[in-house]
């Protein structure tokens, strides 16, 4: 009996070829037939019957007809022709034209023209694998123990490891690199015993020697191993299942350089990368040593990096988190003094200017980010579409960061507001609540404090200040951007909390660059006090200081780093990066999602 969910191919077809309109038929005729399970030809049938299926077939006849009727090359050896043209032409070499036909045909531009033609008109671009020995890849011998496998070695290393083993005296394949050649073959398997590279014994020698024999050999690799237990290996993948989390990516914090490091089993296996790269780590079996590759690169190996438990390790004994493998040179050490405290007229501690008022209090040294090791961060792509980001400027005081937060927000002040300080002091009679600042009991204020709602808060002439982390999340629920200018201690509690700040560092320039920026004469067009006054040298010398401080002890916070040597270049940068935070996916802490 028929069964009537099958398709009828042939009433939807989109191709008139025949041979495919004949195979359709066929499927259909034979109905009850068919000795296999019906499921299988329904699917079969589907398949073929399917829009994607015949527009892919329509596309390979035209890629076929296109092929069958493009011309031939008329001449397999286009230079030789060349060049016989410009000796015919020497003949001619009085008139002007001629000469210059010869010159242009013999720059090396036009000669290297000639000769890709004659590679692709003889069909040389088609890559030549040396021809493999023996018909399998792999052969058992006698004895069942021992099998053969044969390596393809091209440019890529083969990405497995050996090493020395006590116990069965002799050398075995320690690692497998994910996506490697030996891991691309799945006829290498780690245990594995290797008794014979090339025809050459190697039981009883040196790992270096092995790796050297390796090293030195090109074409096919022979490798002759005793596999690793069965019953071992299916209780190691079994172990791996359990305990080995889902492949992650990790936001690196430090710089990292296999060559620059004695403990790696292999340099060449290694992954080098640069703080702040996203890595895709998809192997943890070793505790000590990942597997990784770097996110948006292509190719299919990974390579080895220090585990995070390695690098805790290290990074604790050498009391330096953001010190590079191998570098043994200690960094600008600092003071352990506290940061000058940024004031509402942006002066700077030592100032002759009068303080107004502090606008944050720590409950915390500021030396709690010198304890801290980072080493790997688990992220995932956001991306802000209803309630963006809140963007937050640190640097040192004078630095310029009000300045470029004031035109930030003049260029678009219905998407760009600020964060409202709350306030315990009256009201004045020509104030209004919520717009320079948000009036509340100083009850209510302290309470608040008490609770950890405010990002930061002070006290002058007895009255309370503060930032409320509230006011921040109430702009970004609205759909706009909250531009807010910080003391960098407040960074992390903005990380504990759900705001996914994107923090940007405010860097002051050089000291020349300061010269010429700082100490220019006022001009009309400013609207920042602290941007158009005059700098003392001790004053710029200290603003570098404090900045270099601040990028020693919380740098691993940063998202993003502005040098404002141009306010306008540096304007500019700010809102590039504003606008790609609204357009493009970011990396941010997986933490931030659960």
């Amino acid at each position: 009996m028929r069964n009537d969910n099958m398709p009828v191919p042939a009433n939807n077809m989109n191709s008139n070829d025949p041979a495919l309109l004949r195979l359709l038929g066929s499927l259909t005729e034979l109905g009850d037939g068919f000795c296999g399970r019906q499921d299988d030809l329904m699917f079969l049938q589907n398949v073929l019957a399917s829009p994607e299926f015949h527009a892919l077939f329509n596309a390979h006849n035209a890629v076929k007809i296109y092929g069958e009727n493009q011309c031939n090359p008329v001449t397999l050896n286009s230079t030789a022709a060349m060049t016989a043209l410009c000796n015919d032409m020497l003949n001619f070499a009085m008139i002007p034209e001629v000469r210059e036909l010869c010159f242009l045909l013999m720059k090396p531009h036009m000669r290297a023209l000639f000769d890709s033609h004659d590679k692709l008109a003889n069909g040389e671009y088609i890559p030549q694998l040396p021809e493999v020995p023996g018909p399998p890849d792999t052969e058992y011998q006698e004895d069942s123990s021992v099998k053969v496998v044969r390596l393809v070695k091209g440019n890529e290393p083969l990405g497995a490891t050996i090493k020395w083993d006590d116990v069965l005296n002799s050398v075995v394949i320690a690692r497998v690199m994910h996506g490697g050649a030996a891991d691309r073959s799945g006829l290498i398997h780690v245990g594995d015993v290797v008794h014979e590279v090339n025809g050459v014994d190697v039981r009883g020698r040196d790992p270096d020697e092995v790796v050297s024999l390796l090293s030195s050999s090109d074409g096919t690799i022979t490798f002759k191993l005793v596999p690793a237990e069965v019953e071992t290996r299916n209780a190691m993948e079994s172990q791996k299942c359990e305990i080995i989390p889902k492949q992650v990516r990790v936001k690196t914090y430090f710089d990292y350089n296999p060559y620059n490091d004695n403990a790696i089993p292999c340099p060449e296996a290694g992954l080098s990368f640069k703080k702040g790269d996203i890595l895709h780590i998809v192997n943890q079996d070793d505790p000590m040593w990942w597997q990784a590759r770097r996110e948006g690169v292509k190719g299919p190996r990974a390579g080895l990096i220090p585990s995070k438990l390695l690098q805790e390790r290290r990074q604790a004994l050498n009391k330096c988190p953001t010190m590079p493998l191998g570098n043994h040179s200690t960094e600008l050490a600092f003071q352990r003094s506290s940061l000058r405290i940024p004031t509402r007229s942006g002066g700077l501690r030592g100032s002759k200017r009068k303080i107004k008022k502090i606008m944050y209090q720590a409950k915390k040294s500021d030396e709690f980010a010198q304890h801290e090791i980072m080493t790997y961060e688990e992220v995932i792509p956001y991306l802000a579409t209803e309630h963006p980001r809140p963007i937050v400027l640190v640097g040192p005081p004078g630095v310029g960061r009000n300045e470029l937060k004031r035109r930030m927000m003049a260029t678009n002040p219905d998407r760009y507001q600020p964060a409202i300080p709350h306030t315990s002091r009256p009201k004045k009679w020509a104030e209004e609540d919520g717009k320079e600042y948000y009036f509340i009991e100083r009850s209510l204020m302290e309470e608040a404090i008490r609770g950890n709602c405010f990002l930061e808060y002070g006290e002058y002439k007895g009255n309370l200040y503060g930032t409320s982390i509230e006011t921040i999340k109430r702009i970004s629920k609205a759909g706009k951007v909250c531009i807010v200018n910080v003391h960098p201690q407040a960074l992390k509690m903005l990380r504990e909390s759900d705001l996914k700040p994107y923090v940007i560092y405010v860097k002051p320039p050089a000291l020349d660059v300061l010269r010429q920026t700082r100490q220019v004469q006022k001009t009309k067009l400013g609207h920042d006090k602290n941007a158009n006054r005059l700098f003392t040298e001790e004053e710029m010398v200290d603003m570098i200081h404090v900045g270099m401080r601040m990028e020693s002890l919380y740098k691993n916070y940063f998202d993003a780093v502005v040098v404002n040597d141009h306010l306008t270049q540096s304007y500019n940068e700010l809102m590039d990066i504003a606008r790609k935070l609204e357009v493009e996916p970011q990396w941010i802490p997986s933490a931030w999602m659960r």
